[in-house]
């Protein structure tokens, strides 16, 4: 069986097989936002099209999911947007994320097998390498052992889906300073300014979930981190990774329920004492109009 002909499976049981050609569309990199985003809508109207005239996986009411969008008329993907988590990998899981990018890419596309909707959970832990040059984001905890067969598929330009044992493990981001964007913008056509690619890779590296418990809880050190890394590069101080260096990501929220401060949580007291706010968001480019509708 040819890697053109074998099932492979996004999500939770979408069966997709490779196809040609890779998607001609450049990745955008919202870091504030916490996504990557590859697909040809540019704002909220265009995603509104997008949802109507596809089918797969979306991020509706509080659901969480990463956005797999296959094309109806082909079953051809035609976008995604997944998010980036906030979870650092731990050694073992690092040395599993880098063996990754040094799978040699085979470039293509996925088509569905059928016409239908279904779940995609967003990954887990995320690494960036030692040179800023990648991003890389994982499912499952886990080293993995030598035999397991990973298919790097080159999906679009410097953009990698990557199955392990014919699963959907994570995906590749390479130069990602290159790609920063607000929210759904089109990237900048000219590469990251000097410095920018060495900031970020230090603030991904460095501002995960437990450094954010950190400046929930008031912890003063945390905060300069933030101010020193915004120093370090004052050629990019307009650029994405600058302004997001210059804001706190305490109020960061998941799944519609928030962080609750330190004592709260010493104390025991349950996530719903916090008035929840929904990550669907009408006014957040993640936001959907279709919601349930999306996914009827």
């Amino acid at each position: 069986m040819t890697r053109k002909t074998m099932h492979l499976i996004l999500g939770n049981d979408c069966a997709v097989t490779v196809h040609e050609p890779p998607l001609p569309l450049t990745p955008r990199f919202s870091l504030s936002g916490e996504y990557v985003t590859v697909s040809p809508h540019t704002d909220q109207p265009t995603h509104e099209t997008l949802l109507s005239e596809t089918f797969g996986s979306v991020d509706w009411l509080w659901s969480g999911d990463d956005e797999f969008r296959f094309a109806a008329a082909d079953r051809g993907l035609r976008g995604v947007i997944l998010t980036v988590p906030e979870t650092l990998a731990t050694d073992a899981e690092s040395d599993r994320m880098r063996s990754w990018g040094r799978a040699p890419r085979v470039p293509g596309n996925v088509r569905a097998v059928d016409s239908r909707h279904f779940d995609a959970r967003p990954t887990r832990v995320r690494w960036v390498s030692e040179t800023g040059d990648q991003v890389v984001c994982a499912y499952e905890s886990g080293a993995g052992g030598a035999s397991q067969d990973v298919l790097r598929l080159r999906s679009a330009p410097c953009f990698d889906l990557v199955f392990v044992d014919r699963a959907l493990s994570g995906w590749i981001l390479d130069r990602p300073a290159d790609f920063l964007v607000q929210e759904w913008e089109y990237a900048p056509s000219r590469p990251a300014p000097d410095g920018v690619a060495d900031v970020l890779r230090d603030c991904l590296g460095t501002f995960g979930e437990a450094t954010i418990g950190r400046m929930q809880d008031g912890e003063a050190a945390a905060p300069e981190v933030l101010r020193s890394l915004r120093a370090r590069a004052p050629t990019c101080r307009r650029t994405p990774v600058a302004t997001c260096c210059a804001t706190s990501w305490a109020g960061s929220w998941r799944a519609g329920v928030t962080r609750l401060p330190a004592e709260s949580r010493r104390a025991g007291r349950p996530s719903a004492a916090v008035p929840a706010r929904p990550r669907f968001d009408l006014r957040h480019p993640r936001g959907t109009l279709y919601g349930s509708i999306g996914q009827a």
